[in-house]
Parts: structure tokens; C-alpha cells; sequence
């Protein structure tokens, strides 16, 4: 069988060549959309870094804060606990007029003090004796143009007992004292630290004392305690 193509030759070679242009095209496509594919990936990659850092840089300002703020709620906490400090002191205040003459009354005549001092010791001398709250060295300052740090908190323990010392003439008006503090009820504890016998003179002895010579009395420290 004989074909006879009717088709003139120039137009069957045009068609050829557009055939070959749409492949090559098709090529050509494909090769750009996978060239573009790994730059479009690093693009979305710088920014999700960007976004990252900004979102980096909002949390260390909200770090900055909050570190401010917990700087503050310390500051404000110790000064409640100094307030609350000063408070329960005022709140263990004893009457000390009553108690004084309370001893005084219970007191034997053959007995005689030369020392009454609370434990611990009260300061003396403004703030001499006193332990200074201790003070960061990156405190901020209060403010002062001259650059001076606000004064620091000094804090003071309540008493909590009362020392006693004295003579007696006698070991047994020593304990006569100690029974009848005892039955005051103004302490929970009474103790005897400290008992000897010491030669004293009449200019040493109290007023029940007049005597001439030098004598032997019993010197004592009692502590007394609530």
C-alpha cells in the first residue's frame, strides 16, 4: 500500500520545530522551577530568622523587666519584714517600772546589787553595738545627687532576760532571792551563773552593809528569762 502525503513539506518542518521549541520550553520550565525551589527555601529561612530574633528581642525586654520588678518586690519585702521586726519588738515590750519594783520588793536586805543589764545587751551610744543589715555593693541609691546610698537598716533584738549582780552576805540569802523570784511568776527560767566568795569592803556593800573592815560576801550573777 502507497501513502501520498499531501501536506507540502515547509509546513510539516514548521511544525517540527514548534514541536521541538514546546519540548525544549517544557525543559526549560522545569529546570528554572527546581533551580528556584532551594532559593525560595533560603528566603523563607532568613525570615524565620529575622522573626526569631526580634521575637528574642521581646524577651529579653520582658526579662529586663521582670528582673526590675524583683528587684523592687525584694526591696519592698525586707522593709515589711524590718516594719514587722519593730513590731513584734513594741509587741515584747515588758513593763519595766512594774518589774523593777517587783524585784525590789522581793529583795532580802542581807543582799545587794551592782549590776542589772538585759540579755542582750542593749546599744548604747546611738548605734554603737548595733549590726548594720548588710547592703549589695550594686544597690541602686536613693536618689541623692551627691550619689549617696539611702542609710542602712540597723536592726535590735528584743531582751531576753534580765542579769543580775550583786553580793550577799550569806549563801543562803543568795537562794532566798532566787525562791522568791521564782514565785513573782514574772520568769520562766531563773539561773544562777556565777557564785564565789569575794572580800569587800564597807564602801563596796549597799546600803544594809556598814561595815568598817573588809569582809567575805558571796559575788553572783543570776539570768533571769521570760
Amino acid at each position: 500500500m502507497i501513502g501520498i502525503n499531501l501536506i507540502d513539506e515547509s509546513v510539516l518542518s514548521a511544525r517540527r520545530r514548534r514541536h521541538h521549541l514546546r519540548r525544549w520550553l517544557m525543559v526549560l520550565l522545569a529546570t528554572a522551577g527546581t533551580a528556584a525551589f532551594p532559593v525560595g527555601l533560603e528566603v523563607s529561612r532568613q525570615q524565620r530568622v529575622q522573626s526569631l530574633k526580634k521575637e528574642r528581642g521581646v524577651l529579653n525586654t520582658r526579662i529586663e523587666s521582670s528582673r526590675s520588678q524583683l528587684s523592687a518586690m525584694g526591696m519592698e519585702i525586707r522593709a515589711l519584714q524590718a516594719q514587722a521586726a519593730r513590731a513584734d519588738a513594741l509587741r515584747r515590750k515588758r513593763p519595766w517600772a512594774q518589774l523593777l519594783r517587783r524585784v525590789a520588793e522581793v529583795m532580802p536586805e542581807e543582799l545587794w546589787l551592782v549590776s542589772l543589764s538585759t540579755v542582750p545587751a542593749a546599744p548604747v551610744g546611738g548605734h554603737k553595738n548595733m549590726i548594720p543589715e548588710e547592703v549589695p555593693a550594686n544597690a541602686p541609691s536613693s536618689g541623692d545627687p551627691k550619689g549617696e546610698r539611702s542609710p542602712k537598716v540597723v536592726t535590735m533584738d528584743a531582751p531576753r532576760a534580765l542579769a543580775f549582780e550583786g553580793y550577799a552576805l550569806a549563801h543562803g540569802n543568795l537562794y532566798e532571792f532566787m525562791s522568791r523570784l521564782k514565785d513573782t511568776n514574772l520568769f520562766a527560767d531563773i539561773s544562777l551563773t556565777r557564785a564565789y566568795e569575794e572580800a569587800v569592803s564597807g564602801a563596796t556593800g549597799g546600803l544594809a552593809v556598814s561595815r568598817a573592815t573588809p569582809f567575805n560576801a558571796v559575788r553572783f550573777k543570776i539570768e533571769c528569762r521570760w
